[in-house]
């Protein structure tokens, strides 16, 4: 799910949140999220919500490709687990951690990749933008895609590895005996433990008490 701060014209399928996690990067100004700007949103917002934690790797914002992409100005990326979805849950965006301030103006077509080294486990991703806001144009957003890559502890098909082991300890240990174990997984009631590489921008994860999950400081 995708939220955020206003939406230019109130369009929402041309220009709205969820435009900027569809796994399509558009060349043009319809199809991205646009933020509505102006002198009602001063700190535009966009939330990304992944509907779960995970361990988060990189990060990388698509800015506006056709033009106005200075109008990202002085953004923050932050990863968390504070609900960030409407007016009210709004002020709590400070309360994740801050992983990228992309300093002074941006420019069209740029792409911004955030290494997350450690891994950041969080549930909420939100970009804000800084910009001067002496214009109403200066203060808006307008993002092609804004990807997350992480530990998909969903997809099988990204498993490296399945052993049984005694605790998450074991677990933990057994990924960092290879180097292209990136995320591991260990479910208690079964001690099955799942090694996984990084799963790339299209994250697939399912919920699970019984499970505990970790990442390791490098590749």
């Amino acid at each position: 799910m995708s939220f955020a701060s206003s939406i230019a014209d109130d369009d929402i399928r041309r220009y709205g949140p969820q435009n900027a996690a569809d796994g399509f990067i558009s060349s043009t100004g319809v199809g991205i999220f646009r933020s509505g700007g102006g002198s009602s949103d001063l700190k535009p917002w966009l939330s990304i919500d992944l509907e779960g934690l995970f361990a988060i790797s990189r990060i990388v914002l698509y800015n506006r490709w056709d033009c106005c992409g200075e109008q990202l100005v002085n953004a923050e990326i932050r990863v968390g687990g504070a609900l960030v979805s409407n007016s009210l849950t709004a002020a709590q965006i400070n309360l994740n951690q801050l992983v990228r301030r992309v300093a002074g103006a941006s420019t069209s077509g740029a792409i911004i990749t955030v290494e997350l080294r450690p891994p950041v486990t969080g549930r909420y991703i939100t970009l804000q933008n800084f910009g001067n806001n002496a214009t109403a144009r200066a203060a808006s957003l307008q993002v092609a895609e804004l990807q997350q890559h992480g530990a998909g502890y969903g997809n099988s098909a990204l498993i490296l590895a399945t052993s049984t082991q005694p605790d998450a300890g074991a677990c933990c240990q057994a990924c960092f005996s290879r180097v292209d174990c990136i995320h591991w997984d260990y479910t208690p009631s079964s001690h099955t433990c799942h090694l996984r590489p990084d799963s790339g921008p299209r994250l697939d994860v399912q919920m699970d008490g019984d499970r505990v999950t970790g990442s390791r400081n490098g590749r």
